[in-house]
């Protein structure tokens, strides 16, 4: 038993696989004392488990060696691809590519042969691939077609041009990555290049020219992160990236050069140009600056009234109360996300079946002093209901008075009162002012009592109820 105790612990101390596993090697060390192995039996133990230290000493330090010199190589062979770049114009073009082909097959056997391959996990990196409108339309078109469909790849603006505006900006990129027809009929599928506008990100990466690329780690979650500092109001705040590069746009040899363990600036390996946008943010503020608000909004306020066209309804000769049914027609079926339908084309529905409607609404010309008085007398009757006061009109020519009117307005009635909507007589059946608007929740209905002269009869006692459309 002990010399079978004695090997394991032996074999366990030598191989290997234990270097890490200090706990189970513990375990049979005590185990051995509790088998009362001799004073020699237990020394040779101890000198086994020195050797075994170090054995993994040497080991560590071989393979950081190792480690060290394949990071070396590799950032030999960027410089070198550098230096190759800056004198491709001396070289025929055959010899360009025979040497950086010659130049990625020896990143492929570092990286091959490498003690520990990287296999970055780059799908939660969002990667910004910065550009101008002054790379042109060709190499807009080109990157917008590499990057399509590309969930984590965004192509980032710093603003839009002088003269130019968001809905024009929009339009000229869509004409650049919107799908061809592949015949007369057929489009074939495409799914369009996330393209933003962010001077913010422009200012934290410190990006001067384009194109430029960046694998950003904006969680920190990677220890070979490179961050840099910014100015975040009165704080200094950081962003973080894996890695970047100049002079190019393809976004694939970015994340091949960081699978490769390939961190932090990696240089310019192509052309850049200015940046033909002003920064959006700070065109705003400029422009916010230059803004003459104070006159702005008086001439907001001096055109109110003139710029509204009043809807001019007759008044009313005749006080009499009429039923309206708010019910409405569905002009189309109308479907859910799965084509269900869900409410039929023909189909009727009174908007009062599924909610209520409370308090009054009055609708009145201000213009006229008799309705305004016909208005107050009603309110005064009704001390205990709750009414919305809605306009038809208030001196649209004379927009001074017509202010001062709308605050007599207010100050009489003690509330807020608001601009009839164009739409809400044809919406309500309301035909002369001033109109009392409520609901009779329970039967369903409208009902609109006309403020004609105080003592008029009605000629049309009848209290049919009307439907809503059917005088048009």
């Amino acid at each position: 038993m002990k010399k079978t105790l004695l090997a394991v612990l032996t074999a366990s101390l030598l191989s290997a696989n234990s270097f890490g596993n200090n706990g189970e090697i513990g375990n049979l060390i005590d185990e051995a004392r509790n088998q009362n192995l001799s004073e020699e039996e237990l020394a040779t133990i101890t000198e086994l488990k020195n050797e075994s230290k170090r054995i993994k000493a040497q080991t560590k330090e071989e393979m950081t060696s190792l480690t060290e010199t394949k990071a070396s190589e590799q950032s030999m062979l960027i410089q070198t691809k550098k230096t190759i770049y800056e004198l491709r114009e001396t070289m025929d073009p055959q010899t360009y590519e025979n040497l950086l082909t010659s130049l990625t097959e020896q990143e492929k056997n570092i990286a091959g042969n490498s003690v520990e391959a990287s296999d970055q996990d780059l799908s939660r990196y969002p990667i910004y691939i910065f550009a101008s409108q002054s790379m042109g339309d060709a190499a807009l078109k080109s990157l917008y077609a590499g990057v399509a469909g590309e969930k984590n790849v965004f192509i980032i603006f710093r603003g839009i041009l002088p003269g130019e505006n968001l809905a024009s900006f929009s339009k000229r990129q869509h004409m650049l990555y919107k799908p061809e027809k592949d015949d007369e009929n057929e489009t074939r599928t495409f799914f369009p290049p996330n393209i933003q506008i962010n001077p913010v990100l422009f200012r934290h990466f410190n990006v001067t020219d384009v194109p430029q690329m960046v694998i950003a780690d904006p969680e920190h979650l990677n220890g070979n992160s490179t961050c840099m500092s910014y100015a975040n109001g009165a704080d200094i705040s950081d962003v973080c990236y894996l890695s970047r590069i100049s002079g190019i746009s393809n976004h694939v040899y970015l994340q091949e050069e960081a699978k490769k363990s390939h961190f932090g600036n990696l240089g310019k390996l192509g052309d850049v140009l200015q940046i033909s946008e002003p920064d959006m943010a700070e065109e705003m503020k400029r422009r916010a600056m230059a803004y003459d608000w104070k006159k702005a909004a008086e001439r907001a306020k001096d055109n109110f009234f003139r710029d509204r066209k009043p809807v001019y309804l007759p008044t009313a000769i005749y006080r009499r109360t009429r039923y309206v049914d708010p019910s409405i027609t569905v002009q189309e079926d109308v479907k859910d996300a799965y084509g269900k339908i869900l409410l039929p084309r023909g189909m009727m529905i009174n908007p009062l079946k599924h909610t209520l409607m409370t308090g009054k609404y009055v609708i009145f010309n201000a213009t006229d002093k008799a309705e305004i008085q016909r208005v107050t007398d009603y309110v005064s009757a009704h001390p205990d209901d709750d009414f919305t006061f809605m306009i038809d009109d208030i001196y649209h020519d004379d927009s001074e008075n017509g202010w001062n009117e709308y605050e007599k307005l207010v100050k009489a009635f003690k509330q807020r009162v608001y601009l009839m909507p164009d739409n809400l007589p044809h919406e309500l059946g309301v035909m002369v002012t001033p109109t009392v608007v409520y609901a009779d929740n329970e039967k369903q209905v409208l009902i609109l009592e006309e403020l004609g002269k105080i003592g008029q009869k009605t000629p049309n006692k009848s209290i049919a109820v009307e439907k809503r459309y059917q005088y048009e």
